[in-house]
């Protein structure tokens, strides 16, 4: 059973039907050889009493002699024959009595005698007069030819449940090849899949129709929900740049004011610095919600300046550490390298590397290492190691590795949604107790 629950649908259905056919076919062939041995038994039976009936009728009639009927005795102990007289002595031919000597039960009721090779069959009929004559029947040949067919047909049986079974689960295929295109294409749904309609050739009321027609209703709606979630980001986002600006330029002015002090308290200048840094963070926050809405809609374009990629690799990191004093930063970057870039997608890029680097590392002095030439750039860190099964998965949106750590679950999946309109490649190398390192190339 266990098995059986391992196979495919359509196997399974194939399997059952064969194993149905399969005991059909020896219900069947029982039934005919059942059929058979009682249509010989009753031939053979008339046939072995038919002479005695012809021969002897008269002597076996009320008005027959007694020495008529002593003759049809005589006739009947020629034959494999027992005589159990109503009284008297029992008489039995003399191959018989060689029998009986040999299996005392013989004379008792039973259909069957075996000795050696040879199997008899028992006949029993009673007679006016006489008793009850019991005539052995040699039915080897019947059984020996039985057996024969017997095999055959559980060979033919044999076949037929290999064919019905490879018959079926073709059949079954062919059967459920609606089920499976609507299985496939089931399984590269995401958020970002265009839905199509699933088309079926079937009858409105086949359960594989309703089931296409019911998927098409529930895409319609997830398609038209999606789009909505998706505006609502793009709204979201425009509707907080406004109040952050407004935040933003009065913590400038505040900020001004507080340099024209005299004396300024370490509080203070913490106090601006934490919000300065949150401020900020939610800037990038919401650019990035802003891009990831418009790159979906396919209206995102990338107005890219020449720039020397290096300086601005360098000052984005620094302005990223001056919130985490307790990592080590290393930097070996070659001076001078220009890259046609936009600054505000090439700081998504950069500040979610950092924030992973940082993010998923477990030591308690993080160490990060910054590297720029003009063929690519990387950033690696001492933290955890990314496994062969998560690197198949990192890229996809909302996927999160650890559901304790707080955040969205879309940076890299962001960060090559942006590499793929600057037409650079991104390449991950990780190795247990080492760390992991990410490294962008240039075209």
């Amino acid at each position: 059973m266990k098995y059986f629950k391992n196979l495919k649908t359509s196997e399974r259905i194939s399997l059952s039907f064969s194993v149905f056919g399969v005991v059909s076919l020896l219900l069947f062939m029982f039934f005919i050889n059942a059929t058979y041995f009682l249509i010989w038994y009753q031939k053979q039976k008339s046939m072995s009493f038919s002479e005695m009936n012809s021969t002897y009728q008269s002597y076996l009639t009320s008005d027959g002699k007694m020495e008529d009927v002593e003759s049809f005795k005589t006739y009947l102990l020629t034959q494999d024959t027992i005589i159990i007289p109503t009284t008297g002595k029992l008489l039995c031919s003399t191959g018989v009595s060689k029998k009986i000597h040999e299996d005392p039960s013989l004379v008792k009721d039973r259909l069957f005698y075996k000795t050696g090779d040879t199997t008899y069959f028992i006949y029993s009929k009673n007679f006016d007069y006489i008793g009850e004559v019991k005539v052995l029947f040699d039915i080897t040949p019947y059984i020996t030819s039985q057996i024969i067919i017997i095999k055959t047909g559980l060979v033919f049986i044999f076949l037929v449940f290999i064919l019905q079974f490879f018959a079926g689960k073709y059949i079954s295929r062919r059967l459920l090849h609606d089920l499976t295109n609507i299985s496939q294409k089931l399984q590269w749904i995401d958020f970002d899949s265009k839905l199509s309609k699933i088309q079926c050739e079937l009858p409105n009321d086949d359960e594989i129709q309703i089931l296409a027609e019911t998927l098409n209703k529930s895409f319609t709606k997830i398609e038209n929900q999606t789009q909505n979630l998706k505006q609502f980001i793009t709204d979201v986002s425009h509707e907080f740049k406004t109040p952050l600006m407004s935040i933003n330029s009065k913590i400038d002015v505040l900020e001004k004011k507080l340099s024209l002090k005299k004396e300024v308290s370490s509080d203070e200048k913490e106090f601006f610095i934490y919000m300065k840094s949150q401020t900020k963070k939610l800037n990038t926050l919401l650019e990035t919600l802003f891009f990831l809405s418009r790159s979906e809609e396919g209206i995102q374009k990338l107005e890219k300046k020449s720039t020397d990629f290096s300086q601005y690799l360098e000052s984005t990191c620094n302005g990223f550490f001056e919130n985490h004093p307790q990592v080590e930063v290393k930097y070996n970057i070659t001076p001078e390298v220009f890259q046609k870039i936009e600054k505000t997608t090439c700081h998504i890029i950069i500040e979610n590397l950092l924030t992973n680097a940082v993010k998923f590392n477990t030591k308690k002095y993080p160490t990060i290492s910054i590297w720029c030439n003009p063929e690519w750039f990387s950033i690696s860190d001492n933290g955890i190691w990314i496994t062969a099964e998560e690197k198949q998965n990192i890229y996809q949106k909302f996927y999160k590795k650890n559901i304790n750590i707080e955040w969205f679950g879309i940076g890299l999946f962001l960060v090559k949604r942006i590499l793929i309109l600057y037409n650079w490649d991104i390449i991950i190398t990780s190795q247990k107790e080492k760390g992991t390192k990410v490294t962008i190339k240039f075209t």
